[in-house]
């Protein structure tokens, strides 16, 4: 799937913050314990996540610009004829 520039933004927003806000949860936990490892996963699931969004989000500008340049050539060929 990949991400259109305006909810990638804040896709990738949010996963940024929970993920900050779940580094800050697992601080108030002893290493080791079941939360801190719980936390620890979602942290990690959420890092790969955003990640992968990342890189849809790149894949998409890419797209978008071929469009442009794509969209730019028919307009001027219309003109042309």
């Amino acid at each position: 799937m990949l991400l259109e520039d305006s909810r990638g933004q804040e896709q990738l927003a949010g996963l940024k913050a929970a993920i900050d806000y779940a580094r800050q949860e697992r601080s108030k936990h002893t290493e080791g314990s079941y939360y801190y490892m719980l936390i620890s996963e979602d942290i990690r699931a959420k890092t790969e996540q955003l990640e992968r969004y990342e890189t849809e989000q790149a894949a998409s500008s890419h797209l978008g610009t071929f469009t442009a340049a794509y969209r730019e050539r028919v307009m001027g060929f219309l003109e042309f004829v």
